[in-house]
């Protein structure tokens, strides 16, 4: 078997190759102390794959024999780390610094300002500089396109949507009227904003759309996931505040009103008019009722449910969703019920065996 070189696996691994940035540059974006061994770094990998020339992370109470084992070329470690003899930089949150420095290492976006000829641009859209639009791209007339924005293949700007400055729309992205999106968001292919909603009334046994006339408001900075759909207001809004990021195959229904920081993780469902609080973290597979909240801080863990309230800061899992802690108390007592159901079983037989056993009392009559 032919051994690759590290240069060769960096390269082939996810074309890590760069041109590379020195530790202490990362250091000042990290907000760390300086080191005195200053490397120049290339690539990234995890602490048991990373070779020289690139840099790896470990979080808090990371086996020290693994740290010692490394073969990285820097590493990012946390205060209680041992001492490991190489070029490191400490920071409370090592994959924090680690996220830094993947943006460091991160191709520059080869997008070019200007208009590819198979794209349609209405003469009404109002476009600012240095914008980016791609083959079979469609902008009608009264949208409204902000400085730097990049606007992939196949996607569609409708009259009334305007987007914000910086942002950028990946392939086959719709962005329907009235839609507006705030500066330096991401939105990853196939996401869909301001679609209708589901709403419905039934009347004499008639099933009636109730049209939606609202709208959607991103904040800035915000990130919506593959495939997702973020549906218009019936009336009003649907908001989703600055800082948010939004997993792959999300549904937000109309009138959903998300805070500022958000994470909501992939196959997740909020219902129209739920309201969820400041830096909420949403598990994958999440279900939020129609009418729910979900206060500030709160966690919920995978496929949990959510049919009314969560207080804020509060920790809840499971369907439906309560505290963390009653939710694995009882998941342990469900474990133990083939167990319990035998020895039920057992203590039946004894009884009806220790019955048996005894004589019969004679008849008062």
């Amino acid at each position: 078997m032919i051994e690759r070189r590290d240069d060769e696996r960096s390269r082939a691994d996810g074309g890590f190759e760069r041109p590379g940035f020195r530790l202490s540059d990362l250091a000042l974006l990290a907000g760390c102390p300086v080191p005195d061994q200053d490397p120049l770094i290339r690539g990234a990998a995890g602490l048991d794959e990373a070779g020289p020339g690139e840099i790896a992370f470990a979080r808090a109470g990371h086996a020290t024999e693994s740290l010692l084992a490394s073969r990285a070329g820097a590493l990012i470690v946390a205060p209680d780390a041992p001492a490991i003899g190489r070029p490191h930089l400490v920071h409370a949150n090592p994959r924090w610094v680690f996220c830094l420095a993947l943006g460091l290492l991160r191709p520059p976006e080869a997008d070019r300002p200007g208009i590819h000829p198979s794209a349609q641009v209405g003469a009404g859209a109002r476009l600012g500089r240095d914008v980016s639009i791609g083959p079979f791209a469609l902008v009608e007339d009264g949208a409204t396109i902000g400085a730097g924005v990049v606007i992939g293949p196949q996607v569609v700007v409708a009259a009334g949507a305007s987007i914000g400055d910086g942002s950028r729309l990946e392939a086959r992205v719709v962005v329907h009227g009235n839609v507006s999106i705030g500066a330096r968001c991401h939105l990853h292919a196939g996401a869909v904003l301001g679609s209708e909603g589901f709403g419905f009334e039934v009347h004499d046994g008639r099933v009636q759309r109730m049209p939606h006339i609202g709208g959607v408001l991103l904040g800035d900075e915000v990130e919506i996931g593959v495939g997702s759909a973020v549906d218009r207001g019936t009336t009003g809004m649907t908001v989703i505040g600055s800082g948010t990021k939004i997993d792959n195959l999300v549904q937000i229904g109309h009138n959903a009103r998300i805070g500022r920081s958000c994470i909501i993780a992939a196959q997740s469902g909020i219902a129209g008019s739920s309201t969820i609080g400041d830096g909420v973290v949403m598990g994958g597979r999440s279900a939020v009722a129609d009418h729910a909240a979900i206060g500030a801080g709160a966690r919920l863990g995978g496929a949990s449910g959510v049919y009314s309230e969560v207080p804020a800061g509060g920790v809840y899992s499971g369907e439906p969703a309560r505290p963390h802690r009653e939710h694995l108390r009882e998941v342990a007592a469900l474990h133990r019920l083939p167990e319990l159901l035998r020895e039920l079983r057992r203590l039946e037989h004894r009884i009806r065996d220790l019955e048996d056993e005894s004589p019969r009392r004679p008849d008062p009559g």
